[in-house]
């Protein structure tokens, strides 16, 4: 049974729309801080301070434009290196033989890596269900194999009888293995 999963595709106008906005909003902040230096400047001088070339105000508005870059720094590598920790830790589960599992995002995160996730996650429905059919496979053969043995250990069986019991058991394989593996493009 094949569990359908939501998809996303994604274009490289997707990630050029990203990186414009992120551009945008740099220059829109070096705007603001020009004119926040300015009326620093200016308020500063309706005190009665004497500036010589703004310093106080071009500090302020340096220490500004640090905690905004900090601030989006935070924001942008939260939101696209963080779920890379939880993504590792999960996998290394999965390898431990937890093959149920799945990796999970949180809706904060970036699109492209729940995109991603989702991709490996159908992966991930595909190799559990090789493992289900392994282990089937696994069980045929070590409960009709030892049929076959106990066969040829009674003196009293009949070639026909070891043949149709042969047969059976490649019956049974075939069905379990019908889905074959593409092979690789060369």
């Amino acid at each position: 049974m094949k569990k359908h999963h939501r998809q996303h595709y994604f274009s490289s106008a997707h990630l050029r729309y990203s990186l414009f906005l992120i551009v945008l909003i740099s220059l829109l902040t070096i705007l603001l801080f020009s004119f926040a230096i300015r009326l620093i400047g200016e308020f500063m001088e309706d005190l009665g301070y004497e500036m010589q070339g703004n310093i106080p105000a071009l500090i302020v508005v340096i220490i500004g434009y640090a905690v905004i870059v900090f601030s989006l720094t935070y924001y942008f590598s939260h939101r696209f290196i963080g779920p890379f920790e939880r993504l590792k830790t999960d996998m290394s589960i999965i390898l431990g033989g937890f093959y149920h599992r799945r990796l999970i995002t949180r809706e904060r995160d970036d699109i492209y890596i729940r995109s991603f996730v989702d991709e490996v996650n159908n992966m991930l429905d595909e190799f559990e269900s090789l493992c289900i059919s392994r282990q089937g496979l696994r069980d045929i053969l070590h409960k009709d194999m030892k049929g076959i043995i106990d066969l040829l250990d009674d003196e009293g069986t009949s070639k026909e009888d070891l043949r149709e019991s042969l047969l059976a058991l490649r019956g049974k394989l075939e069905r379990l293995t019908e889905k074959a593996c593409k092979e690789p493009a060369e």
